[in-house]
């Protein structure tokens, strides 16, 4: 019989020679199945980089800010707002104290720019702001390693998921921005969804006013990085963008996260290395950008989250 019944109590008494353990060791292992996942999903939320598992990316999510200004309100009060203006080592635009060259060049047939004789050299250490699409998610950790090697500070980042070039240009969110960060320096990077954009003369008008809304400050352009061929998009930012401010991506061979289309932590880092030799020897206002000795830094400027699903801006 599987049991045997105590009649003097009506209750159900064990089997002969099973044991009470079972119970208490079932209680273990199910304590260790929630603690376990638990602890590793603390872990990966404390880690600066998304995940890759069997070719599968994990993201972090954020939850977009659907109001800009509850948005840039708790952006502003995350930065630091304080003044800090490059050395005048040539002519200023009025009394702003961002410094104007004059560049002389030609641009090719495919739309970019060559500079004659060398580059402005700027030594100063720089107030750094990222703006982009969802490439900025993944090119501000290695940025930061090299903002904290060079002496620059990263005072923010702008990550605009799902947006083009009309969210960031038909907006005033970026005017706000700027403003209240006060950025010597301004990194603008954004086209990843418009690979397979064809409006491009609405695209190149967008783009300008782009330009416009960043206040002559110095800034570069680093444009998307393709996963494919784009049908005119990167020649439309280069021509957009002052001359020699514009950094073409879409020639570097990037490994890819689980998606296809996005680097992953490897293509970032190979991105951001590439950039960094372009600012600091090519690009039309120079960054000094050396090589950082230590990589993955913790990250510790504000970061500001829209999504152009739910929020485009105008």
């Amino acid at each position: 019989m599987a049991s045997t019944r105590d009649d003097s109590s009506g209750s159900i008494s064990p089997r002969p020679g099973s044991s009470r353990k079972y119970p208490r060791l079932l209680v273990v292992w199910a304590s260790m199945v929630l603690i376990i996942p638990t602890f590793s999903i603390f872990l990966f939320s404390l880690a600066p980089y998304n995940a890759e598992i069997f070719g599968f990316s994990l993201k972090k999510y954020s939850w977009p800010a659907n109001d800009s200004a509850l948005a840039l309100d708790t952006l502003a009060k995350a930065g630091n707002t304080a003044k800090h203006e490059p050395k005048d080592t040539a002519s200023k635009s009025g009394d702003s104290g961002i410094t104007v060259i004059k560049i002389k060049g030609k641009y090719s047939e495919d739309g970019f720019f060559t500079q004659d004789g060398p580059a402005f050299t700027d030594t100063t250490s720089h107030r750094i702001l990222l703006i982009g699409d969802s490439e900025a998610e993944g090119l501000v950790y290695p940025l930061n390693d090299y903002c904290i090697a060079n002496n620059h500070k990263l005072v923010g980042c702008v990550k605009w998921y799902s947006a083009t070039v009309f969210n960031f240009a038909k907006s005033d969110t970026i005017v706000k921005i700027v403003r209240k960060f006060n950025p010597t320096y301004v990194m603008v990077v954004v086209g990843l969804n418009e690979i397979y954009a064809r409006d491009l003369k609405e695209r190149e008008n967008a783009a300008k006013l782009l330009v416009k809304k960043l206040q002559g400050r110095p800034y570069c352009w680093i444009g998307p990085a393709n996963w494919v061929e784009d049908f005119g998009i990167n020649k439309v930012f280069a021509r957009s963008a002052d001359p020699g401010t514009f950094f073409l991506t879409k020639k570097l061979t990037l490994p890819r996260a689980g998606d296809g289309r996005h680097p992953n932590v490897a293509g970032y880092h190979k991105w951001m290395d590439s950039v960094a030799v372009w600012l600091n020897e090519s690009a039309r206002w120079k960054l000094k950008m050396a090589p950082p000795k230590k990589r993955y830094q913790p990250l510790k400027s504000p970061a500001i989250y829209f999504n152009a699903v739910n929020f485009r801006g105008y």
